[in-house]
Protein backbone atom coordinates (compact mmCIF):
# COMPACT_ATOMS: atom_id res chain seq x y z
CA UNK A 1 0.00 0.00 0.00
CA UNK A 2 1.21 3.48 -0.83
CA UNK A 3 0.44 6.86 0.68
CA UNK A 4 1.22 10.58 0.59
CA UNK A 5 2.40 13.15 3.11
CA UNK A 6 -0.44 15.65 3.52
CA UNK A 7 0.86 19.19 4.09
CA UNK A 8 -0.42 22.58 5.16
CA UNK A 9 0.91 25.99 6.18
CA UNK A 10 -0.54 28.61 8.53
CA UNK A 11 0.47 32.18 9.36
CA UNK A 12 -0.17 32.92 13.06
CA UNK A 13 -0.13 36.60 14.05
CA UNK A 14 -3.04 37.68 16.17
CA UNK A 15 -5.34 35.22 14.39
CA UNK A 16 -4.53 32.29 12.11
CA UNK A 17 -4.54 32.32 8.31
CA UNK A 18 -4.22 29.24 6.11
CA UNK A 19 -1.56 29.79 3.45
CA UNK A 20 -1.71 26.37 1.79
CA UNK A 21 -3.20 22.89 2.24
CA UNK A 22 -2.67 19.87 0.01
CA UNK A 23 -6.15 18.62 1.01
CA UNK A 24 -8.38 21.40 2.29
CA UNK A 25 -11.07 18.88 3.27
CA UNK A 26 -8.73 16.96 5.57
CA UNK A 27 -10.16 16.53 9.06
CA UNK A 28 -6.79 17.03 10.77
CA UNK A 29 -6.65 20.67 9.63
CA UNK A 30 -9.23 21.47 12.31
CA UNK A 31 -6.93 20.25 15.07
CA UNK A 32 -3.45 21.51 14.15
CA UNK A 33 -1.56 23.03 17.05
CA UNK A 34 -0.68 26.70 17.33
CA UNK A 35 3.06 26.86 17.91
CA UNK A 36 2.51 29.87 20.16
CA UNK A 37 1.21 27.55 22.89
CA UNK A 38 4.76 26.21 23.28
CA UNK A 39 6.52 29.59 23.15
CA UNK A 40 8.46 30.34 26.35
CA UNK A 41 7.49 26.86 27.60
CA UNK A 42 9.34 24.42 25.34
CA UNK A 43 11.35 26.91 23.28
CA UNK A 44 11.80 30.65 23.32
CA UNK A 45 13.60 33.67 21.97
CA UNK A 46 17.04 32.11 22.48
CA UNK A 47 16.08 28.99 20.51
CA UNK A 48 16.45 30.74 17.16
CA UNK A 49 13.91 31.30 14.39
CA UNK A 50 13.63 27.74 13.01
CA UNK A 51 11.79 25.22 15.22
CA UNK A 52 11.22 21.50 14.53
CA UNK A 53 8.55 19.65 16.56
CA UNK A 54 6.98 16.18 16.60
CA UNK A 55 3.37 15.69 17.63
CA UNK A 56 1.34 12.42 17.61
CA UNK A 57 -1.91 12.50 15.60
CA UNK A 58 -4.62 9.93 14.86
CA UNK A 59 -2.98 8.80 11.64
CA UNK A 60 0.69 8.89 12.64
CA UNK A 61 3.20 11.65 13.38
CA UNK A 62 2.85 15.37 12.63
CA UNK A 63 6.20 16.94 11.73
CA UNK A 64 5.97 20.68 12.45
CA UNK A 65 8.45 23.10 10.88
CA UNK A 66 8.06 26.66 12.15
CA UNK A 67 9.67 29.98 11.37
CA UNK A 68 9.37 32.21 14.46
CA UNK A 69 8.99 35.91 13.68
CA UNK A 70 11.56 37.81 15.82
CA UNK A 71 10.33 40.08 18.63
CA UNK A 72 6.68 39.11 18.08
CA UNK A 73 6.12 36.86 21.14
CA UNK A 74 5.82 33.64 19.18
CA UNK A 75 4.12 34.85 15.99
CA UNK A 76 5.07 32.37 13.29
CA UNK A 77 4.81 30.93 9.80
CA UNK A 78 4.44 27.17 10.26
CA UNK A 79 4.32 24.16 7.92
CA UNK A 80 2.66 20.90 8.98
CA UNK A 81 3.67 17.52 7.50
CA UNK A 82 1.18 14.75 8.37
CA UNK A 83 3.19 11.53 8.02
CA UNK A 84 1.05 8.34 8.12
CA UNK A 85 2.12 5.66 10.57
CA UNK A 86 4.38 3.07 8.96
CA UNK A 87 5.36 5.23 5.95
CA UNK A 88 8.73 4.05 4.65
CA UNK A 89 10.65 7.28 4.03
CA UNK A 90 14.38 7.38 4.66
CA UNK A 91 15.97 9.76 7.13
CA UNK A 92 18.00 11.40 4.36
CA UNK A 93 14.87 12.08 2.30
CA UNK A 94 12.89 13.40 5.26
CA UNK A 95 15.78 15.58 6.41
CA UNK A 96 16.03 17.00 2.90
CA UNK A 97 12.29 17.78 2.97
CA UNK A 98 12.66 19.52 6.35
CA UNK A 99 15.54 21.69 5.12
CA UNK A 100 13.65 22.53 1.90
CA UNK A 101 10.63 23.62 3.96
CA UNK A 102 12.84 25.74 6.24
CA UNK A 103 14.30 27.46 3.16
CA UNK A 104 10.83 28.05 1.69
CA UNK A 105 9.52 29.54 4.95
CA UNK A 106 12.57 31.81 5.15
CA UNK A 107 11.62 33.37 1.79
CA UNK A 108 8.34 34.53 3.38
CA UNK A 109 6.52 34.16 0.04
CA UNK A 110 3.25 32.31 -0.43
CA UNK A 111 4.21 30.92 -3.84
CA UNK A 112 7.53 29.54 -2.55
CA UNK A 113 5.88 27.80 0.42
CA UNK A 114 3.00 26.44 -1.67
CA UNK A 115 5.33 25.11 -4.37
CA UNK A 116 7.56 23.37 -1.82
CA UNK A 117 4.71 21.72 0.12
CA UNK A 118 2.89 20.74 -3.08
CA UNK A 119 6.01 18.93 -4.27
CA UNK A 120 6.26 17.08 -0.94
CA UNK A 121 2.62 15.92 -1.09
CA UNK A 122 2.86 14.61 -4.67
CA UNK A 123 5.46 11.97 -3.86
CA UNK A 124 4.22 8.47 -3.00
CA UNK A 125 5.79 6.28 -0.32
CA UNK A 126 5.25 2.68 0.73
CA UNK A 127 3.19 2.07 3.88
CA UNK A 128 4.77 -0.88 5.69
CA UNK A 129 2.43 -1.11 8.69
CA UNK A 130 -1.36 -0.77 8.61
CA UNK A 131 -2.06 -1.01 12.32
CA UNK A 132 -1.91 2.28 14.23
CA UNK A 133 -0.42 2.29 17.74
CA UNK A 134 -2.70 2.81 20.73
CA UNK A 135 -2.19 6.35 21.97
CA UNK A 136 -2.14 7.50 25.58
CA UNK A 137 -1.04 11.07 24.98
CA UNK A 138 -0.30 13.20 28.03
CA UNK A 139 -0.13 16.98 28.05
CA UNK A 140 3.55 17.03 28.97
CA UNK A 141 6.27 18.24 26.63
CA UNK A 142 9.51 16.47 25.75
CA UNK A 143 12.67 17.36 23.90
CA UNK A 144 15.44 15.50 22.12
CA UNK A 145 18.84 17.04 21.42
CA UNK A 146 20.12 15.91 18.01
CA UNK A 147 23.15 16.79 15.93
CA UNK A 148 23.30 17.78 12.29
CA UNK A 149 25.92 15.16 11.47
CA UNK A 150 25.58 11.40 11.21
CA UNK A 151 25.40 8.63 13.77
CA UNK A 152 22.97 7.43 16.39
CA UNK A 153 22.20 10.86 17.84
CA UNK A 154 21.85 12.66 14.52
CA UNK A 155 18.74 14.28 13.10
CA UNK A 156 18.87 12.00 10.05
CA UNK A 157 18.79 8.90 12.28
CA UNK A 158 15.88 10.27 14.35
CA UNK A 159 13.90 11.03 11.18
CA UNK A 160 14.78 7.63 9.72
CA UNK A 161 13.16 5.96 12.74
CA UNK A 162 10.31 8.36 13.34
CA UNK A 163 7.74 5.98 14.81
CA UNK A 164 9.13 5.35 18.30
CA UNK A 165 6.47 4.36 20.83
CA UNK A 166 7.55 6.95 23.38
CA UNK A 167 6.85 9.86 21.00
CA UNK A 168 3.16 8.96 21.22
CA UNK A 169 3.21 9.64 24.98
CA UNK A 170 3.94 13.37 24.67
CA UNK A 171 1.87 16.13 23.19
CA UNK A 172 4.88 17.85 21.64
CA UNK A 173 8.54 16.83 21.28
CA UNK A 174 11.07 19.55 20.39
CA UNK A 175 13.97 18.35 18.22
CA UNK A 176 16.74 20.73 19.31
CA UNK A 177 19.45 20.69 16.65
CA UNK A 178 23.07 21.05 17.86
CA UNK A 179 23.25 23.93 20.38
CA UNK A 180 19.61 25.01 20.01
CA UNK A 181 18.28 26.22 23.38
CA UNK A 182 15.45 24.36 25.17
CA UNK A 183 13.28 26.39 27.54
CA UNK A 184 12.48 25.09 31.05
CA UNK A 185 14.47 21.88 30.62
CA UNK A 186 13.75 20.70 34.15
CA UNK A 187 10.00 20.71 33.46
CA UNK A 188 10.16 18.47 30.38
CA UNK A 189 11.24 14.91 29.61
CA UNK A 190 14.66 14.57 27.98
CA UNK A 191 14.45 11.89 25.26
CA UNK A 192 18.04 12.43 24.07
CA UNK A 193 19.32 9.12 25.41
CA UNK A 194 16.18 7.10 24.70
CA UNK A 195 16.89 4.19 22.33
CA UNK A 196 16.16 4.64 18.64
CA UNK A 197 14.78 1.31 17.45
CA UNK A 198 14.23 0.20 13.87
CA UNK A 199 10.43 0.12 13.57
CA UNK A 200 10.41 -1.42 10.09
CA UNK A 201 9.22 -5.07 10.07
CA UNK A 202 11.92 -7.66 9.43
CA UNK A 203 11.19 -10.60 7.15
CA UNK A 204 10.87 -13.92 8.97
CA UNK A 205 14.07 -15.90 8.86
CA UNK A 206 14.81 -19.47 9.83
CA UNK A 207 17.27 -19.66 12.68
CA UNK A 208 18.99 -22.66 14.14
CA UNK A 209 17.38 -23.81 17.36
CA UNK A 210 19.64 -24.02 20.38
CA UNK A 211 19.09 -26.81 22.84
CA UNK A 212 18.29 -25.59 26.33
CA UNK A 213 20.53 -26.62 29.17
CA UNK A 214 18.89 -29.05 31.57
CA UNK A 215 17.70 -27.79 34.95
CA UNK A 216 20.54 -27.35 37.43
CA UNK A 217 19.04 -29.87 39.86
CA UNK A 218 19.04 -32.51 37.08
CA UNK A 219 22.67 -31.81 36.30
CA UNK A 220 23.73 -32.53 39.84
CA UNK A 221 21.52 -35.63 40.28
CA UNK A 222 23.19 -38.73 41.73
CA UNK A 223 23.53 -41.56 39.14
CA UNK A 224 21.95 -44.95 39.86
CA UNK A 225 24.18 -47.68 41.17
CA UNK A 226 23.43 -49.88 38.16
CA UNK A 227 24.89 -47.48 35.60
CA UNK A 228 28.61 -46.74 35.55
CA UNK A 229 29.36 -42.97 35.84
CA UNK A 230 30.82 -41.66 32.57
CA UNK A 231 32.58 -38.34 31.98
CA UNK A 232 29.48 -36.97 30.19
CA UNK A 233 27.29 -37.44 33.25
CA UNK A 234 29.62 -35.78 35.72
CA UNK A 235 27.96 -33.04 37.85
CA UNK A 236 28.39 -29.56 36.35
CA UNK A 237 30.09 -26.95 38.51
CA UNK A 238 28.09 -23.72 38.30
CA UNK A 239 30.52 -20.83 37.76
CA UNK A 240 30.22 -17.31 36.42
CA UNK A 241 31.79 -18.37 33.13
CA UNK A 242 29.43 -21.35 32.79
CA UNK A 243 26.40 -19.12 33.42
CA UNK A 244 27.61 -16.57 30.86
CA UNK A 245 27.90 -19.33 28.26
CA UNK A 246 24.59 -21.03 29.01
CA UNK A 247 22.17 -18.26 30.02
CA UNK A 248 20.93 -15.16 28.25
CA UNK A 249 19.85 -11.72 29.50
CA UNK A 250 16.81 -10.33 27.69
CA UNK A 251 13.32 -8.94 28.16
CA UNK A 252 12.47 -7.40 31.53
CA UNK A 253 15.98 -7.89 32.87
CA UNK A 254 17.38 -5.84 29.99
CA UNK A 255 14.76 -3.19 30.69
CA UNK A 256 15.78 -3.21 34.37
CA UNK A 257 19.36 -2.43 33.31
CA UNK A 258 18.14 0.42 31.11
CA UNK A 259 15.92 1.80 33.90
CA UNK A 260 18.61 1.83 36.58
CA UNK A 261 21.28 3.34 34.30
CA UNK A 262 18.91 6.13 33.23
CA UNK A 263 17.79 6.56 36.84
CA UNK A 264 21.38 6.62 38.04
CA UNK A 265 22.36 9.23 35.45
CA UNK A 266 19.41 11.42 36.43
CA UNK A 267 20.23 11.01 40.13
CA UNK A 268 23.82 12.09 39.48
CA UNK A 269 23.23 14.89 36.98
CA UNK A 270 20.07 16.53 38.39
CA UNK A 271 21.50 17.73 41.75
CA UNK A 272 24.62 19.05 40.01
CA UNK A 273 22.66 20.84 37.28
CA UNK A 274 20.24 22.42 39.77
CA UNK A 275 22.75 23.11 42.55
CA UNK A 276 22.28 26.42 44.33
CA UNK A 277 24.33 27.06 47.47
CA UNK A 278 21.60 29.33 48.84
CA UNK A 279 19.27 26.32 49.07
CA UNK A 280 21.63 24.89 51.68
CA UNK A 281 22.32 28.17 53.52
CA UNK A 282 25.73 28.21 51.84
CA UNK A 283 26.79 25.05 53.70
CA UNK A 284 29.15 22.81 51.69
CA UNK A 285 28.37 19.59 53.58
CA UNK A 286 24.61 19.91 53.21
CA UNK A 287 25.03 20.83 49.55
CA UNK A 288 27.22 17.78 49.02
CA UNK A 289 24.62 15.35 50.42
CA UNK A 290 22.43 15.34 47.29
CA UNK A 291 25.41 15.31 44.92
CA UNK A 292 27.23 12.48 46.74
CA UNK A 293 24.01 10.46 47.04
CA UNK A 294 23.36 10.85 43.30
CA UNK A 295 26.89 9.78 42.37
CA UNK A 296 26.67 6.77 44.72
CA UNK A 297 23.36 5.70 43.15
CA UNK A 298 24.93 5.95 39.68
CA UNK A 299 27.94 3.91 40.86
CA UNK A 300 25.66 1.22 42.34
CA UNK A 301 23.64 1.13 39.09
CA UNK A 302 26.78 0.68 37.00
CA UNK A 303 28.18 -1.98 39.31
CA UNK A 304 24.83 -3.82 39.29
CA UNK A 305 24.82 -4.04 35.49
CA UNK A 306 28.47 -5.10 35.47
CA UNK A 307 27.78 -7.83 38.06
CA UNK A 308 24.78 -9.20 36.16
CA UNK A 309 26.54 -9.20 32.79
CA UNK A 310 29.50 -11.06 34.29
CA UNK A 311 27.21 -13.32 36.38
CA UNK A 312 28.80 -12.35 39.69
CA UNK A 313 27.36 -14.08 42.80
CA UNK A 314 26.52 -10.68 44.36
CA UNK A 315 24.64 -9.27 41.35
CA UNK A 316 21.10 -9.69 42.73
CA UNK A 317 22.22 -8.26 46.06
CA UNK A 318 23.47 -5.08 44.37
CA UNK A 319 20.33 -4.84 42.26
CA UNK A 320 18.21 -4.88 45.41
CA UNK A 321 20.64 -2.43 47.03
CA UNK A 322 20.06 0.04 44.18
CA UNK A 323 16.28 -0.28 44.56
CA UNK A 324 16.56 0.18 48.34
CA UNK A 325 18.79 3.27 48.04
CA UNK A 326 16.40 4.95 45.61
CA UNK A 327 13.47 4.03 47.86
CA UNK A 328 15.19 5.53 50.92
CA UNK A 329 16.18 8.76 49.16
CA UNK A 330 12.63 9.28 47.92
CA UNK A 331 11.28 8.50 51.39
CA UNK A 332 13.61 11.15 52.82
CA UNK A 333 12.38 13.66 50.23
CA UNK A 334 8.78 13.03 51.31
CA UNK A 335 9.50 13.14 55.05
CA UNK A 336 11.63 16.29 54.80
CA UNK A 337 9.04 18.08 52.68
CA UNK A 338 11.59 18.73 49.91
CA UNK A 339 9.15 17.93 47.10
CA UNK A 340 8.55 20.36 44.24
CA UNK A 341 5.39 21.34 42.39
CA UNK A 342 6.81 20.03 39.12
CA UNK A 343 9.85 18.16 37.91
CA UNK A 344 11.74 15.11 39.09
CA UNK A 345 11.08 15.77 42.78
CA UNK A 346 7.34 16.37 42.51
CA UNK A 347 5.06 14.26 44.69
CA UNK A 348 3.78 12.45 41.59
CA UNK A 349 7.27 11.47 40.47
CA UNK A 350 8.28 10.38 43.98
CA UNK A 351 5.19 8.19 44.38
CA UNK A 352 5.77 6.74 40.90
CA UNK A 353 9.34 5.92 41.93
CA UNK A 354 8.02 4.17 45.06
CA UNK A 355 5.75 1.99 42.95
CA UNK A 356 8.50 1.09 40.49
CA UNK A 357 10.83 0.34 43.40
CA UNK A 358 8.38 -2.19 44.82
CA UNK A 359 7.87 -3.73 41.37
CA UNK A 360 11.62 -4.12 40.75
CA UNK A 361 12.27 -5.53 44.22
CA UNK A 362 9.57 -8.18 43.73
CA UNK A 363 10.89 -8.89 40.23
CA UNK A 364 14.43 -9.50 41.49
CA UNK A 365 13.05 -11.73 44.25
CA UNK A 366 10.61 -13.92 42.33
CA UNK A 367 11.51 -13.68 38.61
CA UNK A 368 12.24 -17.00 36.90
CA UNK A 369 14.57 -15.27 34.48
CA UNK A 370 16.66 -13.85 37.33
CA UNK A 371 16.66 -17.34 38.87
CA UNK A 372 17.90 -18.83 35.58
CA UNK A 373 20.61 -16.22 35.08
CA UNK A 374 21.76 -16.37 38.71
CA UNK A 375 20.49 -19.44 40.61
CA UNK A 376 19.87 -18.86 44.32
CA UNK A 377 22.36 -21.61 45.18
CA UNK A 378 25.05 -19.66 43.31
CA UNK A 379 24.41 -16.29 44.92
CA UNK A 380 26.70 -15.10 47.68
CA UNK A 381 27.17 -11.83 49.55
CA UNK A 382 30.58 -11.07 51.03
CA UNK A 383 31.51 -8.89 53.98
CA UNK A 384 33.04 -6.46 51.48
CA UNK A 385 29.64 -6.02 49.83
CA UNK A 386 28.03 -5.20 53.18
CA UNK A 387 30.87 -2.80 54.01
CA UNK A 388 30.37 -0.96 50.71
CA UNK A 389 26.62 -0.71 51.32
CA UNK A 390 27.25 0.63 54.81
CA UNK A 391 29.66 3.22 53.41
CA UNK A 392 27.13 4.23 50.73
CA UNK A 393 24.53 4.89 53.41
CA UNK A 394 26.76 6.35 56.12
CA UNK A 395 28.66 8.84 53.92
CA UNK A 396 25.59 10.96 53.05
CA UNK A 397 24.34 10.58 56.64
CA UNK A 398 27.70 11.77 57.96
CA UNK A 399 27.71 14.78 55.62
CA UNK A 400 24.15 15.61 56.66
CA UNK A 401 24.99 15.44 60.38
CA UNK A 402 28.10 17.59 59.95
CA UNK A 403 26.23 20.10 57.79
CA UNK A 404 23.28 20.22 60.17
CA UNK A 405 25.56 20.82 63.16
CA UNK A 406 27.35 23.58 61.25
CA UNK A 407 24.02 25.21 60.45
CA UNK A 408 23.02 25.05 64.12
CA UNK A 409 26.35 26.59 65.08
CA UNK A 410 25.81 29.31 62.48
CA UNK A 411 22.32 30.01 63.84
CA UNK A 412 23.69 30.32 67.38
CA UNK A 413 26.42 32.66 66.15
CA UNK A 414 23.90 34.82 64.32
CA UNK A 415 21.66 34.93 67.37
CA UNK A 416 24.57 36.18 69.49
CA UNK A 417 25.46 38.80 66.87
CA UNK A 418 21.86 40.01 66.76
CA UNK A 419 21.79 40.28 70.54
CA UNK A 420 24.97 42.36 70.49
CA UNK A 421 23.66 44.61 67.71
CA UNK A 422 20.46 45.29 69.65
CA UNK A 423 22.60 46.52 72.53
CA UNK A 424 24.25 49.12 70.29
CA UNK A 425 23.50 52.68 71.38
CA UNK A 426 21.44 54.32 68.64
CA UNK A 427 20.67 57.95 67.90
CA UNK A 428 17.07 59.17 68.12
CA UNK A 429 16.41 58.59 64.40
CA UNK A 430 18.06 55.16 64.08
CA UNK A 431 16.36 51.79 64.32
CA UNK A 432 17.55 48.15 64.35
CA UNK A 433 16.03 44.69 64.19
CA UNK A 434 19.24 43.05 65.38
CA UNK A 435 20.47 42.40 61.86
CA UNK A 436 20.74 45.89 60.35
CA UNK A 437 20.72 49.49 61.52
CA UNK A 438 19.12 52.22 59.41
CA UNK A 439 18.38 55.92 59.77
CA UNK A 440 14.86 57.30 59.34
CA UNK A 441 14.83 59.91 56.54
CA UNK A 442 14.01 63.47 57.63
CA UNK A 443 10.31 64.29 58.01
CA UNK A 444 9.29 60.60 57.99
CA UNK A 445 7.45 58.78 60.77
CA UNK A 446 8.46 55.22 61.69
CA UNK A 447 6.53 52.30 63.15
CA UNK A 448 7.51 48.68 63.73
CA UNK A 449 5.79 45.39 64.39
CA UNK A 450 6.85 41.80 64.96
CA UNK A 451 5.33 39.36 62.47
CA UNK A 452 5.57 35.61 61.96
CA UNK A 453 7.14 34.61 58.62
CA UNK A 454 7.23 30.85 57.97
CA UNK A 455 7.45 30.11 61.69
CA UNK A 456 10.16 32.71 62.37
CA UNK A 457 9.60 36.04 64.12
CA UNK A 458 10.78 39.08 62.17
CA UNK A 459 10.65 42.81 62.84
CA UNK A 460 9.07 44.82 60.03
CA UNK A 461 9.51 48.61 59.92
CA UNK A 462 7.26 51.09 58.12
CA UNK A 463 8.13 54.73 57.43
CA UNK A 464 5.70 57.25 55.96
CA UNK A 465 5.43 60.83 54.75
CA UNK A 466 2.06 61.73 53.24
CA UNK A 467 3.66 64.26 50.90
CA UNK A 468 6.50 62.05 49.63
CA UNK A 469 5.87 58.33 50.05
CA UNK A 470 6.16 55.28 52.26
CA UNK A 471 8.41 52.28 52.74
CA UNK A 472 8.12 48.85 54.36
CA UNK A 473 11.38 47.10 55.19
CA UNK A 474 12.92 44.12 56.97
CA UNK A 475 16.07 42.01 56.78
CA UNK A 476 17.06 38.38 56.35
CA UNK A 477 20.03 36.11 55.69
CA UNK A 478 20.51 35.49 51.97
CA UNK A 479 23.43 35.69 49.54
CA UNK A 480 21.67 34.58 46.34
CA UNK A 481 21.83 37.53 43.93
CA UNK A 482 20.26 35.73 40.99
CA UNK A 483 17.38 37.24 39.03
CA UNK A 484 15.28 34.18 39.90
CA UNK A 485 15.76 34.76 43.62
CA UNK A 486 15.01 38.48 43.26
CA UNK A 487 11.81 37.73 41.36
CA UNK A 488 10.80 35.26 44.07
CA UNK A 489 11.10 38.02 46.68
CA UNK A 490 9.37 40.52 44.39
CA UNK A 491 6.37 38.27 43.74
CA UNK A 492 5.93 37.48 47.43
CA UNK A 493 5.89 41.23 48.25
CA UNK A 494 3.55 42.18 45.43
CA UNK A 495 0.47 43.88 46.87
CA UNK A 496 -2.76 41.96 46.26
CA UNK A 497 -4.80 45.11 45.60
CA UNK A 498 -2.38 46.54 43.07
CA UNK A 499 -2.62 43.38 40.95
CA UNK A 500 -6.02 44.66 39.81
CA UNK A 501 -4.51 47.75 38.16
CA UNK A 502 -2.48 48.17 34.99
CA UNK A 503 1.25 47.67 35.46
CA UNK A 504 4.12 49.15 33.47
CA UNK A 505 7.76 48.20 33.97
CA UNK A 506 9.86 51.33 34.47
CA UNK A 507 13.31 50.00 35.24
CA UNK A 508 15.25 47.16 36.80
CA UNK A 509 18.92 46.52 37.34
CA UNK A 510 21.74 46.59 39.88
CA UNK A 511 23.55 49.41 41.69
CA UNK A 512 26.31 49.66 44.28
CA UNK A 513 25.48 51.18 47.67
CA UNK A 514 28.42 51.72 50.05
CA UNK A 515 30.29 48.84 48.41
CA UNK A 516 27.32 46.47 48.58
CA UNK A 517 25.42 45.01 45.62
CA UNK A 518 21.82 46.14 45.34
CA UNK A 519 19.20 44.71 42.95
CA UNK A 520 16.08 46.72 42.21
CA UNK A 521 12.93 46.87 40.13
CA UNK A 522 10.61 49.84 39.56
CA UNK A 523 7.04 49.55 38.23
CA UNK A 524 4.19 52.03 37.95
CA UNK A 525 0.48 51.35 38.36
CA UNK A 526 -2.43 53.44 37.17
CA UNK A 527 -4.65 53.79 40.25
CA UNK A 528 -7.74 56.02 40.31
CA UNK A 529 -6.42 58.37 37.67
CA UNK A 530 -2.84 58.72 38.97
CA UNK A 531 0.38 56.74 38.63
CA UNK A 532 1.66 55.05 41.78
CA UNK A 533 5.31 53.93 41.68
CA UNK A 534 6.50 50.77 43.39
CA UNK A 535 10.25 50.59 44.00
CA UNK A 536 11.58 47.29 45.30
CA UNK A 537 15.20 46.84 46.50
CA UNK A 538 17.36 43.98 47.80
CA UNK A 539 20.61 45.24 49.39
CA UNK A 540 23.16 42.44 50.00
CA UNK A 541 26.17 42.33 52.32
CA UNK A 542 28.65 39.61 51.36
CA UNK A 543 30.62 39.73 54.61
CA UNK A 544 27.68 38.99 56.92
CA UNK A 545 25.45 37.11 54.45
CA UNK A 546 22.57 39.49 55.17
CA UNK A 547 20.04 41.14 52.86
CA UNK A 548 18.03 44.32 53.50
CA UNK A 549 14.59 44.29 51.86
CA UNK A 550 12.84 47.59 51.13
CA UNK A 551 9.52 48.22 49.35
CA UNK A 552 8.74 51.88 48.47
CA UNK A 553 5.49 53.43 47.22
CA UNK A 554 5.32 57.05 46.03
CA UNK A 555 3.98 59.35 43.32
CA UNK A 556 7.44 60.04 41.85
CA UNK A 557 7.48 63.57 43.29
CA UNK A 558 10.83 62.93 44.95
CA UNK A 559 13.03 59.86 45.28
CA UNK A 560 15.76 61.35 47.47
CA UNK A 561 14.36 59.50 50.48
CA UNK A 562 15.08 56.18 48.72
CA UNK A 563 18.80 56.90 48.36
CA UNK A 564 18.93 58.42 51.84
CA UNK A 565 17.48 55.29 53.44
CA UNK A 566 19.60 52.79 51.46
CA UNK A 567 22.84 54.67 52.12
CA UNK A 568 22.12 54.74 55.86
CA UNK A 569 21.92 50.93 56.18
CA UNK A 570 24.63 49.28 58.30
CA UNK A 571 24.97 45.52 58.59
CA UNK A 572 27.15 45.39 61.72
Amino acid sequence: MKGHIETACFHCSGGRQMIYASNREAEWLNHVMDVRTCYDKLFGKTSGTSILLLSPVKTGIMLIVSKIIPNRLGDNLTAYLNIPYGMDISGDSLQGIVFDVISALAQNRKDAVSSCLSSVSKTEYEILIDEKPSQSIINNYAYRIVNSGTGNGSLVNVLNNLFQDYYFQYQYTFLAIDDQSVANKDLHTDLTNYPINNWRPIKEQFTEKINKVEDYTTLTKEPSGETPLSNDSQPVEITSEWLKSNTEIHGWLSFFFFAIIVGGLISAIYPIATFNAADYAGNFCLGAVDIVTGLLILAVAGFTVYSFVNRKPNAVFWGKTYVALVFLTNLFVLISGSTEENGLQSVTQVVRSFIWGIIWFLYLTFSNQVQDVLPKSFRKVSSTDWALVAASVLLPVFLFIVGYSQINSLVDSRTNQETELRKTELSYNQRTDGRVIFTIPDSFECESQVVDIEGTSATVFSINNDEIGSCTMCSDYDSDKSIENFDSYWNSWKDEDIRNYSTDNVNRGAINVNGNDCLYRVTKHYVNGIYVYWRYYLLFDDETGKVFVASFYDLDNSTDYVDELLESVKFK
